[in-house]
Formats: C-alpha cells, structure tokens, sequence
C-alpha cells in the first residue's frame, strides 16, 4: 500500500508495507531508492489485507521456494482519527508510478491532504496526496484463516529499520493493529 504525492514531473509516494523494503522498491520502481521518514495522520496500519492465494498465487514466499497455498495477509491502512503511520516516502517518475499502480491494483486510490503528513524534513510536494486502501473484496473476511508470511514481516521490519533507524521496527509495532478475530 502507498500513499503518492503528485508533483509536476513525477511523485513522492508513501509507503507502510513491504514497498519501505529497499529490495522490495526495486522490484517495483527498477531502481534502488532513498527512503525518507514520514508520517501519515489519522489513518492505521493493520493487517486486513488478505489474498487468496489459493486462487490466485500472487504471493510468493522465497524462503518457502514457491507459493503459500492459504489465505495470506498483508498490511493495509484503515481511517483512524487517533492513529497514525510511520513509514517512508520516496520519489518516482511517472513511468515508475505506473509500474507501482500496476503493483497497488487490489487498492482503491484516495485523495489525502498534505496536511495529514509529518515530514522529518521539507519535501516539495502537492497539497493532494493520493492513497491507495485496500479494495474491500481483498480484505479479511469471516471464516478465513490468513498466514502472515514471516519473509513479509522481515521486510517491513527491515524498510522501518533503513528508514527510522533502530527505533523502526517498534515504530512498527506500535502502529499496527490486528483486526479482533482475524489472525
């Protein structure tokens, strides 16, 4: 999941899920990134994001050597007057972004205010951010049974850690929350 800010000639995105894991980035973007800190007001990072990857084996576990044939949870980003998500922002070009919808197209996309966000240093960004929540269909649903796959854990932890530093993967913690009955 990731939060993008539009810029004239490319985007600062946001992200709180593996998308903070540098390696992970690459996958995505083709190139290795510099993440920055930041902070998204008013939202929760949780884990409701599942994919049945029964059907659709799109999750694959690397340390596994292949797909996980269950329900597999990721993390996604509720509304939350009182919470908030530390996570990293970096920038991208446009043709970078489209690699990264095609990556965020289980989520809906979203406008969020600038204002929302706490940066540790000044980025020139657009007063409209555009997030992506996950799609409802690919969220937790009664009678599922999801695994978080450690491989996941071990890179958000790593993304928080290269972003926030020591503190990371408590930032993490903290931040996230595991909707009652789900896991």
């Amino acid at each position: 999941m990731t939060i993008m800010m539009t810029a004239e000639k490319g985007s600062w995105v946001f992200a709180y899920g593996s998308l903070m894991h540098p390696p992970s980035a690459y996958l995505s973007v083709g190139r290795t990134i510099r993440p920055l800190p930041a902070t998204l007001k008013g939202w929760q990072r949780t884990w409701n994001a599942v994919t049945d990857n029964s059907i659709s084996n799109t999750y694959r576990c690397p340390s596994c050597l292949g797909v996980i044939d269950k329900h597999v949870a990721v993390t996604n980003m509720i509304p939350n007057p009182d919470g908030s998500i530390p996570g990293a922002c970096f920038w991208v070009s446009p043709e970078e972004m489209a690699f990264l919808t095609e990556r965020e197209q289980r989520y809906n996309c979203l406008e969020i205010s600038a204002s929302n966000f706490i940066f540790d240093q000044e980025l020139p960004i657009a007063k409209t951010l555009f997030a992506w929540e996950r799609k409802i269909e690919f969220c937790y649903q009664q009678g599922q049974c999801p695994v978080i796959p450690s491989d996941y854990i071990s890179s958000c932890l790593h993304g928080m850690q290269v972003t926030w530093g020591q503190a990371g993967g408590q930032l993490f913690a903290q931040s996230t929350i595991t909707p009652e009955g789900s896991l």
